[in-house]
């Protein structure tokens, strides 16, 4: 028995270019995200640490490494840079590289967030403490 024929408008080579339009922006604004984290990551460094050094609050084993290492941030990000390059090349499969990148953008984000905000909670413990 034969498959019925595919009806005439459906399409083998992939998703619409409105969809392509879409991954591609999905892949400028995570570019743009992670110059930015980058960026806010150095100058949180460049402010909070001696603060935090003055006060001579304990800090973290995780805010350590961060203060250390501030590119870290820039360095966690290269996976979702790296899933960001098929939404540039109009990939078949936008949904999945858009849910990919997303997923893998959030390991720099929580990673900046669990360094800066914890330590910046310690400063206010240690005030309220007082």
């Amino acid at each position: 028995m034969q498959s019925p024929p595919l009806p005439p408008d459906a399409r083998a080579s992939g998703p619409s270019k409105g969809w392509k339009l879409v991954g591609q922006v999905k892949g400028v604004f995570l570019i743009l995200t992670v110059v930015a984290m980058a960026l806010v990551a150095l100058f949180v460094d460049f402010v909070l640490e001696p603060t935090l050094r003055e006060q001579r609050v304990e800090m973290t084993p995780v805010a350590e490494l961060f203060f250390k290492a501030p590119w870290l941030v820039a360095v966690l990000s290269i996976p979702a840079v790296a899933t960001a390059m098929p939404l540039f090349l109009g990939t078949r499969r936008v949904f999945l590289w858009i849910t990919i990148s997303s997923i893998l953008l959030l390991v720099p984000f929580g990673f900046f967030l669990l360094a800066t905000v914890g330590s910046i909670a310690k400063i206010y413990s240690d005030a309220l403490n007082m």
